[in-house]
């Protein structure tokens, strides 16, 4: 059982009684309650006369620490010796009286009494050991005090003046700094206490005055109250035993009366009532019996958590879960569950109830409960105002829909990576679930056999064997995919059957390949070889047809240099054939001349033998004349030999003239054919020279192209080498894919023409390199 406080011991107690003992009770709570009051006042006061008593010696040591004061300001500024002054303030000191005996006194931080008016006996003594009777250095606590806060108050025992029995003394110390002083005084509390004890006998006095006064008149209140109740409780007592034809008779106060009344009335309603209750009882049994028959656990709560039904279900998970239980709350026992708190199967219990109390509507969660997966339903009973009457909880174990759920989950999740083997173990699944989780596993077993089927249709194809195909009869998709994958493996076996038709042709048509570009590579080489003799001889061409060009440009230089020469020669002929007319001319005069001198030679022949007969005539005279006559005569003679010789030589002269001027005539005349065969000539050198320029260019160009012939015969033929080696590979590839697609094992079919389009695309390709290298 819970274990009750005092307090709450005593409210149990106060609410088992009856209305009289409450009365007393009440009563007795009243007297304590001024007794109380009284207390606090008396502290109050006592409180205030000490505190007054403190702010007046408090104010009073202020007024002496001032004066003390006013003298260390007179020795600090100089006016007065720190000893004069200090002795000064002694005497001031010990003269000041207030309240009609009370004095002040000081001593220093040693603690050293250095100036006591009533006492001056203890002046320059040592009072560190100076105590009151209860053993306290009352002058020691003064330093500290000053010490630690600058001033305070200390409570101890001292005389009185005149007097060595000691007292109460409440004293008051201040510090003055500047000399390590205490300056203090204090009050005797004896008649603060005795004016206390005054008053508390007064306040003593009224307080048994009222106690009295509230006895009688508590006493009577509760007679009057208590016997209309008695008759109350009676009837009420008739009620509870089931009797609802009580006469009752209003009596006593109004409240009394009003009460009777009300419970005359409460007796009819409550006749109306019980038969309204009987029927909601007979309603209620119904749906406990309901709800006790479900196999949901169901539980209801009151607003503070204590469980006020639950059905025969939710004990039953309540017994189960009890071990468990017990591990943290130990006293627990499952038949205490109904009218126990809900909070008890929880480890928080109080949280438990919390979250129950601020439930505002249905709330719906699945947790794990002790090892089970459990649906939970919370709802709050509310009434029409909206206030929380209670909760009712639905809980549904779910654990083997939880496991399906996961079972299903890790079936679909291994189906969808691919694994059709496992399989939901249904054997701990009952209700609707286990419908499903048989179906699920049928679908994985159709689908297994199905994919089965299909993986070996690929194994076989993975094995190179295109003889399986997929038989059976399949519906939807399962269907299809036996067409697609049937479609599929004919189509691979039309592929490779004609894979395997066309690897032979492709191998035989590689060896050609490689055949002709071999050949095609020596024929390149040799024409490449041919070509580079070539350009070699293009240069020797070239470097010929470029000296032609330089010696027809000298050439036609020389041919212009000859017409110009040929046309001053025709010019002189001109100029000689006009000589030679000029010399005929005078040859024909001279010969005229020659004539006259062979006349005058004769005449003087005949003159010299005239003279000669005449001088044979004359004799001996004419003997001398005789002999000049023969000497004319002879010379007559001679001249007409010279004449004649002369004659005969001129004659010849001018037929030479004649002859030479014919000539050159004609030689003027073949001058002049000369000049223009030399201007004929000068424009054929001039044209030769052009077209050996032209023919210079030409040939340099031509030379470009051979050369350039040569690097594009040397490109084809390093083509030409990698056509023939991609021939070589493509003949291995073509030997490997014959390897490869013997591995297939095919049924009878006829062959399709893919790979033979894959052939003449090598074969066109092929064409490219060759036409490529031409």
């Amino acid at each position: 059982m819970t274990r009750l406080s005092v307090p709450e011991s005593l409210l149990a107690r106060f609410g088992g009684a009856g209305v009289r003992a409450r009365f007393q009770l009440l009563g007795g709570l009243c007297v304590l309650a001024l007794v109380a009051i009284c207390g606090f006042a008396l502290d109050a006061q006592y409180r205030a006369l000490m505190g007054e008593r403190q702010r007046a010696v408090q104010a009073t040591v202020d007024i002496a620490h001032g004066v003390v004061q006013h003298y260390v300001d007179l020795a600090e500024a100089g006016t007065l010796p720190r000893e004069e002054a200090q002795a000064q303030a002694l005497a001031a000191v010990r003269a000041l009286r207030y309240g009609g005996n009370e004095y002040f006194w000081v001593n220093d931080m040693h603690p050293r009494m250095l100036m006591h008016p009533i006492k001056p006996e203890l002046d320059g003594t040592d009072l560190s050991s100076n105590a009151d009777p209860n053993g306290k250095r009352l002058f020691v606590v003064f330093a500290e005090t000053v010490r630690a806060h600058g001033a305070g108050t200390v409570d101890y025992l001292w005389p009185k003046p005149g007097s060595d029995t000691p007292v109460e003394k409440v004293s008051y110390v201040r510090g003055v700094d500047a000399w390590g002083w205490v300056i203090g005084s204090g009050v005797y509390i004896d008649d603060v206490q005795a004016a206390f004890r005054a008053l508390a006998l007064r306040l003593g006095l009224i307080l048994l005055v009222a106690a009295v006064v509230l006895g009688v008149v508590f006493w009577l209140t509760a007679r009057a109250i208590t016997r209309p109740l008695d008759d109350a409780v009676g009837i009420a007592g008739a009620i509870d035993e089931g009797r609802l034809d009580n006469a009752i008779r209003p009596r006593g106060s109004r409240e009394t009366r009003q009460l009777l009344a009300s419970l005359a009335t409460m007796q009819d309603r409550l006749g109306e009532q019980i038969g309204e209750i009987e029927r909601v009882l007979r309603e209620n049994a119904f749906i406990a019996k309901a709800l006790d028959d479900l196999d949901t656990m169901v539980r209801i709560a009151d607003p503070d958590g204590r469980v006020v039904f639950a059905n025969r279900a939710l004990l039953r998970m309540v017994e189960r879960i009890e071990p468990e239980v017990r591990q943290f709350r130990p006293g627990f026992r499952a038949a205490d569950f109904v009218g126990g708190s809900i909070g008890d199967i929880y480890p928080d219990a109080q949280a438990a109830v919390e979250r129950m109390r601020a439930l505002k509507e249905t709330t719906k969660m699945r947790a794990p409960f002790f090892g089970r997966q459990i649906d939970f339903v919370y709802s709050p009973i509310l009434d029409a105002d909206g206030r929380q009457l209670g909760t009712i909880a639905q809980w549904l174990d779910v654990t083997g829909q939880a496991q399906a759920e996961a079972e299903l989950g890790r079936v679909l999740e291994a189906a969808n990576a691919g694994d059709f083997s496992r399989r939901i173990d249904v054997a701990g699944i009952d209700g609707v679930l286990r419908p499903l989780a048989e179906g699920v596993n049928r679908l994985s077993d159709t689908v297994e056999a199905n994919l089965g089927v299909l993986a070996g249709v690929l194994r076989a194809l993975a094995d190179a064997d295109l003889t399986r195909r997929i038989d059976g009869e399949y519906e939807g998709v399962f269907g299809r995919m036996r067409d697609d994958a049937n479609r599929t493996v004919d189509r691979l076996a039309e592929i490779v059957r004609s894979i395997q038709t066309s690897a032979g042709s492709i191998h035989t048509a590689s060896g050609e390949i490689v055949a002709g570009n071999q050949d095609l590579s020596a024929r390149t080489e040799q024409q490449a070889a041919s070509l580079e003799e070539t350009a070699s001889s293009m240069e020797e061409l070239t470097s010929t047809v470029r000296q032609n060009a330089e010696s027809a440009r000298q050439a036609n230089q020389l041919a212009a240099g000859a017409g110009e020469v040929a046309v001053r020669g025709g010019r002189v002929v001109d100029e000689v054939v006009t000589t030679m007319g000029a010399i005929s001319a005078s040859s024909k005069k001279i010969a005229d001349i020659i004539g006259v001198i062979d006349g005058i030679a004769f005449q003087t022949n005949i003159l010299a033998l005239n003279a000669a007969v005449e001088a044979a005539r004359a004799g001996e005279q004419g003997r001398g004349f005789a002999v000049v006559a023969s000497e004319v005569r002879s010379l007559a003679g001679r001249s007409a030999d010279a004449a004649k010789e002369i004659k005969t030589l001129i004659s010849s002269s001018v037929e030479q003239v004649e002859l030479g001027s014919e000539l050159v005539t004609r030689a003027g005349s073949t001058m002049g054919e000369i000049v223009a065969s030399v201007k004929r000539v000068t424009d054929i050198m001039g044209e030769i020279t052009s077209a050996s320029a032209e023919q210079s260019a030409g040939i340099e160009q031509v030379n470009r192209t051979v050369n350039q012939l040569d690097t594009v015969t040397q490109q084809n033929a390093a083509l030409v080498e990698e056509a023939s080696a991609a021939a070589r590979s493509m003949e291995e590839q073509a030997g490997e894919l014959a390897e490869a697609v013997a591995a297939f094992r095919l049924a009878d079919a006829p062959p399709s023409s893919g790979p033979a389009r894959i052939v003449a695309l090598v074969s066109e390709q092929m064409s490219q390199i060759t036409a490529a290298t031409r």
